[in-house]
């Protein structure tokens, strides 16, 4: 179930990521990396994006807010001889001078995370959520990350490294000529128990019956 909220914003810059390489494609209205799968004999295609830093809120309104950046996958399967793998537990993000994570939530269209399959003729949208350290709540102390995606198919392993930058986008229109839109969402999908111990250094650990809610920032 989604609702929208509409608020109006002051003036101010803003960001978003933009992917360094192959940024030939669109996710959710934001640039993406395009990759054909497995690159030898392509059967299909692999898109990632980073949808910016999203509010994680426990569903019942008590405990701490959590800031979480939002990495998009959308893995379709064309026509290959069987179904592809998604583990979301082998798609790490690195941050500079807070090392390694892999995503704290996961949740897809298909269902079924942490192992996500993918059948001939379909497309699977993977949402990944990695909690943020202390000091990397916002977009300007976050210039650059780097998402590490692996891909299982019939014939091997695909694995690639997408970098993002991130891009401060002009300011828009002045106030009370432009509203922004606030997407609240239930994120029914799977938490990883064991995300704290691959966790950014200085990230916060979360409770697995607390975070079930994801609010989207603007």
């Amino acid at each position: 179930m989604l609702a929208a909220l509409a608020a109006s914003g002051c003036v101010s810059h803003h960001y978003v990521y933009e992917p360094e390489q192959a940024a030939t494609a669109l996710v959710a209205g934001h640039s993406a990396s395009y990759y054909q799968i497995p690159p030898q004999a392509p059967h299909g295609d692999v898109r990632v994006a980073t949808l910016g830093i999203v509010k994680l809120k426990p569903p019942s309104g008590e405990g701490a807010e959590i800031r979480a950046m939002h990495v998009r996958m959308v893995v379709d399967n064309n026509d290959d001889i069987g179904p592809w793998q998604v583990d979301t537990r082998q798609q790490d993000a690195i941050l500079g001078g807070h090392g390694k994570s892999r995503p704290a939530f996961a949740s897809s269209n298909l269902g079924g995370p942490p192992v996500v399959s993918v059948a001939p003729g379909q497309s699977a949208t993977i949402d990944l959520y990695y909690p943020l350290p202390e000091d990397m709540q916002k977009a300007s102390q976050i210039p650059q990350l780097a998402v590490f995606w692996h891909v299982q198919t019939p014939e091997g392993a695909v694995a690639e490294r997408t970098s993002f930058e991130r891009v401060r986008v002009e300011p828009p229109p002045p106030p009370g000529t432009i509203a922004w839109e606030l997407g609240w969402g239930w994120a029914p999908g799977w938490y990883d128990p064991y995300w704290p111990d691959y966790t950014f250094w200085g990230a916060p650990v979360l409770a697995p019956y607390d975070y079930r809610v994801v609010v989207a920032s603007p």
